[in-house]
């Protein structure tokens, strides 16, 4: 039954997300249902989802503001996509350290994973702040719908919360 609830959870979520996306052809609102459908189906495959959401969604604001600082301050001024890809290095590295560590462990697997998926790392990526800032602000969305819907289920009972 909780398999259930959890497969219908990431699919309706997602697909409302996606609706919004295709509707209005709004790449942020597909960078929603991108986001739900991960933060959703990870926690839905845990055994204590309730647990966990509140560091999925610390670590997915942490890994936006890294990604905004790296798209806007630091990739316009790279030279090449080599010397971009180099450029991840520092924060690979600093992500790989805060994962080594079980009080930041939690956080830090979806702050890297948020990271390198809106860091892009690519000389092609837009780096204007607006752009950057609302691709963030989806994916944080997305975050909180994925951990609200959990947290709310786990008060209802419906999810294990402890």
């Amino acid at each position: 039954m909780r398999a259930l609830l959890a497969g219908s959870t990431a699919g309706l979520g997602t697909f409302a997300f996606g609706l919004m996306g295709i509707l209005e052809a709004y790449r942020p609102a597909q960078l929603s249902a991108l986001g739900f459908a991960i933060f959703a189906l990870i926690l839905g495959g845990l055994q204590h989802p309730g647990k966990v959401a509140p560091f999925l969604f610390s670590g997915v604001v942490i890994g936006v503001g890294l990604a905004m600082v790296y798209r806007v301050g630091i990739l316009p001024f790279l030279p090449s996509q080599p010397i971009a890809i180099l450029s991840l290095l520092p924060f690979l590295a600093l992500g790989g350290v805060a994962r080594s560590f079980s009080p930041t462990a939690g956080a830090a697997l979806d702050a890297n994973m948020i990271f390198l998926l809106l860091g892009q790392g690519s000389v092609l990526a837009a780096t204007d702040l607006r752009t950057v800032t609302v691709e963030g602000l989806s994916i944080i969305i997305a975050a909180a719908a994925a951990a609200g819907i959990v947290s709310m289920l786990g008060r209802t009972g419906i999810v294990p919360s402890d």
